[in-house]
């Protein structure tokens, strides 16, 4: 089954960057189904493996955030889509930092690929992919090799 949505911010602004991750749901457990970044237009994309009836619910986090700023539950039968879409009181996200937002956008353009194993010489490249200027890409990778 695929879930697609868009979170959003007051106004319906996009909300980029954050962690979007679907959970099925019993009485006593909360297991992981699958997760997503949101894109640069709020957009994001689930694959769940689901067999049968299940409960199912939809935590947005704010990156290393570990409490859920936006939340959706239902019950997914034998849909092969579905659309949910999240908005996001302003009180509870007042945006992403720069450093947010450079990691949001690295994330978005390497997937998987660590940042740390972009050869010197491509980092012009990916500042263009992700619309940071070159020093703020490198910034964001020194960063990333002292953490």
């Amino acid at each position: 089954m695929k879930i697609t949505g868009k979170v959003t911010i007051e106004n319906n602004r996009p909300a980029t960057g954050l962690s979007v991750r679907a959970y099925s749901q019993t009485v006593r457990t909360e297991k992981l189904l699958a997760s997503s970044v949101t894109n640069a237009q709020g957009n994001y994309e689930l694959d769940l493996q689901i067999a049968k009836r299940t409960s199912v619910e939809i935590k947005v986090y704010n990156p290393r955030d570990r409490r859920p700023i936006a939340t959706s539950d239902f019950v997914v039968d034998d849909q092969k889509t579905m659309e949910v879409n999240l908005s996001i009181a302003k009180t509870r996200f007042a945006g992403l930092s720069t450093y947010q937002g450079i990691e949001a956008k690295v994330i978005e353009v390497l997937g998987s690929d660590s940042v740390i194993r972009i050869a010197d010489k491509k980092m012009r490249v990916l500042a263009i992919e992700t619309g940071f200027s070159p020093e703020q890409v490198e910034s964001y990778k020194k960063a990333e090799i002292l953490s």
